[in-house]
């Protein structure tokens, strides 16, 4: 037995445990009150491990010469404990398991990679045929109605948010499908070029240490990829719009892409 399930086990032992004290009302107030700061901790515990943030490897490219990746696990966030990682969140109904274009999360500060292009991975699962997963990155706005360059995974295909702010499909290379009620992980760059006001998009249907140097050094290998009819930059924000979709992680770092524009 892992010692990941060996703990899990233990708390919730622990956890039984202390509820049946104090249900049962057989200690002192003392050791009731000692019960149940232990009980308050065991529960902080169990959730934090479930909405942190944590510095990952950075994924070497070479068009990045400081490369960086830090990674949001946010299953088990509260209000409270998303803004402590800098993201507010709209009408969510479990803050990370959204029912419609209403549910959203936001930054509430600059998360963007300091070379001018971001990539961002994302593990998610769409729970319907009609679900989809807006990405947005180097965006504008306040709260959680924001507006910039994004994709939009759906079941089919993947889409683009266009310069008239419609959603559009990816025609380009070899685009992937996305199965419902099944757990699944992006990377998508965006990737700045003339003069960093330009955003191509880029992207794969799998985690970004998967993706191999041959994918990453070809433009005909990227499965997912648009260059026109893209917004400009806006802002410095990034977000997501979680309509059908349980979003368990993020990371949030420097482009894997290695094709120059």
């Amino acid at each position: 037995m892992s010692f990941t399930k060996y703990f899990s086990l233990l708390r919730a032992g622990l956890l039984c445990t202390i509820l049946l004290i104090n249900f049962v009302n057989c200690q002192s107030s003392s050791s009731n009150n000692d019960s149940n700061n232990l009980l308050v901790a065991l529960l902080a515990s169990s959730q934090s491990t479930n909405c942190t943030k944590t510095s990952l490897t950075a994924i070497s490219s070479t068009l990045v010469s400081n490369p960086s990746r830090t990674q949001y696990t946010v299953s088990g966030c509260s209000t409270d404990s998303l803004s402590s990682l800098n993201f507010t969140t709209d009408s969510t109904a479990t803050l990370t398991e959204g029912t419609s274009s209403s549910s959203k999360i936001a930054s509430t500060t600059d998360l963007m990679h300091s070379s001018g292009s971001t990539n961002i991975e994302v593990t998610f699962t769409l729970t319907s045929s009609d679900s989809y997963l807006d990405i947005y990155a180097y965006a504008s706005g306040t709260g959680t109605d924001i507006s910039g360059p994004a994709f939009r995974i759906v079941p089919t295909t993947v889409q683009y948010r266009n310069s008239s702010g419609t959603f559009a499909n990816i025609t380009a290379n070899d685009v992937p499908t996305t199965a419902t009620n099944t757990e699944v992980t992006y990377c998508l760059d965006f990737q700045s070029y003339s003069s960093d006001t330009k955003l191509m998009l880029n992207g794969w249907a799998t985690s970004c240490s998967q993706v191999s140097d041959s994918q990453r050094n070809s433009m005909s290998s990227f499965p997912i990829m648009q260059m026109m009819n893209i917004p400009s930059k806006s802002g410095s924000l990034m977000g997501f719009v979680l309509s059908g979709v349980k979003i368990k992680s993020f990371t949030i770092g420097s482009i894997i892409s290695q094709v120059s524009m």
